[in-house]
């Protein structure tokens, strides 16, 4: 039961005793209005909590994913810790890790390596001649080992057969390796 569920019972309770109110023979007809304006506010607080998405338990709120998520890009090509990616959102380490896996499917270590291997396969099609080393430090791996040995894990081939498959597009009227695709 979300918190939704335990809220709207009462506000439906709330709206329907306005409602009969209203019916009821009033004092005033100025009585009657203010019964009336009340039970529109009533309304209109119970439409506004039914539009309202709700976080699901235990996940990151929509502006807490995405205040890391912007920070991570920003920053991959720096050491980025639990401590320091938990403290942007005001969670403990340990509570972070646990509603961040939760609301992307990865723990936030994984996250940082896949986003990793997405900006340096953009740098390997895009720079001819930077070697694989600089990109590496570029997208934040340690050395060219620690970066071929995630991009692998990741995409099933090595960085330079990777960019080797790419530059073969243009040998090919410009469409992709079927490896690729």
């Amino acid at each position: 039961m979300t918190n939704r569920d335990a809220v709207l019972p009462g506000k439906f309770l709330a709206m329907l005793a306005a409602y009969h109110a209203l019916d009821r023979h009033a004092d005033s007809a100025q009585t009657q209005q203010a019964r009336a304006a009340r039970a529109a506010r009533i309304v209109a607080d119970l439409t506004t909590s039914l539009q309202t998405p709700l976080v699901g338990k235990g996940k990151l709120a929509p502006w807490q994913l995405q205040r890391v998520t912007a920070f991570i890009d920003g920053h991959l090509d720096a050491e980025l810790s639990i401590a320091t990616l938990s403290a942007l959102v005001g969670l403990s380490a340990q509570h972070f890790s646990q509603s961040f896996r939760r609301t992307t499917g990865l723990p936030p270590h994984r996250y940082i390596i896949e986003q990793r291997v997405a900006r340096a396969r953009h740098l390997l099609i895009e720079t001819d001649g930077c070697c694989l080393a600089e990109i590496a430090l570029a997208c934040g791996f340690a050395d060219q080992s620690h970066f071929t040995t995630a991009f692998r894990k990741s995409t099933g081939m090595s960085p330079g057969f990777y960019r080797r498959l790419w530059l073969a597009k243009d040998r090919n009227n410009g469409a992709p390796p079927s490896a690729l695709i």
